[in-house]
């Protein structure tokens, strides 16, 4: 069920300016024509840490001594979620706002989310990791407990065989898994809604480290890839 009601308080709004002048030939940032072409809007991201200091993504909420979350994780809500973030992905502030936003929010429980709202035309989303990664592992995070669901290599090889066909004998990592995700998803929507309705996938592709020669690992920039598919 959806959450109508506003449960976070904002009790403190600031400014956090960097600790030493920007240089004067980086106070200008040229926009390449790929930033230009993405959609005007942030782009958003949620870690929730329990009240152990491990760090969960968006789809968990809460700390371990909290009731269970699944429910959360099969029926995320949406305008819950949103109240975590400073401001709407959508937000028309996009134009004349910081390029980076941050909210903390304290739970009762004793944990903490924090809400990343950063302006897509800025970076992509492996431009996010990277500057996430290099502030995690700088030492100002003290905890580096992640918690990460992964499929295990044996049960990917099972989809791989599984999902081969005439047109696709031999189909890569990605596509078994991919596949699994599009066809349950329709199952899903098909089952809510009593009938198989047109669906498209859109698969986007981190392009840095496939240039040649690759490029750096901290360029940061929108440089990605995707196909669609597409089934009536």
């Amino acid at each position: 069920m959806a959450t109508d009601m506003n449960i976070v308080e904002v009790i403190l709004r600031e400014i956090v300016k960097p600790s030493s002048p920007t240089p004067h030939h980086f106070k200008t940032h040229e926009l390449c024509f790929i930033d230009h072409s993405v959609p005007l809007m942030y782009f958003p991201l949620l870690l929730f840490y329990s009240h152990d200091n491990s760090i969960h993504d968006s789809r968990s909420v809460g700390g371990k001594d909290q009731p269970s979350n699944d429910k959360d994780l099969e029926k995320p809500d949406i305008q819950l979620l949103r109240q975590f973030l400073a401001a709407e992905p959508e937000s028309q502030g996009a134009r004349i706002s910081p390029l980076l936003l941050v909210q903390a929010t304290f739970f009762e429980c004793g944990g903490m989310a924090i809400g990343l709202s950063v302006l897509h035309n800025a970076m992509d989303a492996a431009s996010l990791t990277t500057s996430l990664n290099s502030y995690i592992y700088s030492g100002k995070v003290k905890s580096k407990e992640v918690c990460v669901r992964n499929f295990k290599p044996t049960k990917i090889a099972a989809l791989q065989c599984k999902a081969a066909s005439e047109s696709v004998k031999n189909p890569t990592r990605v596509e078994a898994v991919c596949a699994l995700l599009w066809k349950s998803a329709m199952e899903a929507s098909e089952s809510n809604k009593g009938s198989l309705k047109p669906s498209v996938f859109c698969q986007v592709i981190n392009l840095h480290p496939r240039t040649a020669p690759p490029l750096p690992e901290n360029l940061v920039g929108n440089l990605i890839g995707k196909f669609p598919a597409k089934l009536e």
